[in-house]
């Protein structure tokens, strides 16, 4: 086959190259065990991200989705809900402001722990706009006395 356009013929060329380097990529990742994914790298180890296959906010979507997917016990906390969580964060160990901001700050929060650490702080934030507005209208009562 003679080609008369010389650009039109690199361009095929360049197509039908990355089309079989995407389909040895697609094979490699295929031949390999989901659990072998999920291990952990090692120090010489590295993640190459092929950045020329992401082209539209899709590709990122979907990607996303299937890390998820393939993922999915690894990311649900072991099983809890969300109302499960809420249960359980009755009975966690933090009740006061207190107990959160002395426990060891190395330690990470369970996902109870963190519930009820969000609860103790939304309670702190109502309390303290509470005592804001009772700032506000103390100081407007005494402007409209001293008038």
């Amino acid at each position: 086959m003679v080609r008369t356009d010389p650009i039109q013929g690199a361009l095929d060329d360049y197509d039908a190259t990355t089309m079989a380097k995407a389909q040895a990529e697609e094979d490699l990742v295929a031949s390999v065990a989901p659990e072998e994914l999920l291990r952990p790298l090692t120090d010489d180890q590295q993640v190459f991200i092929n950045l020329e296959r992401i082209t539209t906010a899709e590709d990122v979507k979907v990607v996303l989705q299937n890390a998820t997917d393939e993922a999915a016990d690894l990311l649900n906390a072991g099983g809890k809900t969300f109302e499960g969580i809420q249960a359980a964060s009755s009975v966690a160990e933090l009740k006061e402001l207190s107990e959160l901001l002395g426990r060891d700050i190395q330690r990470p929060f369970t996902a109870e722990e963190g519930y009820a650490a969000r609860k103790i702080l939304n309670a702190s934030s109502e309390r303290l706009t509470v005592l804001a507005r009772e700032a506000v209208d103390s100081v407007s009562s005494v402007e409209n006395t001293c008038r």
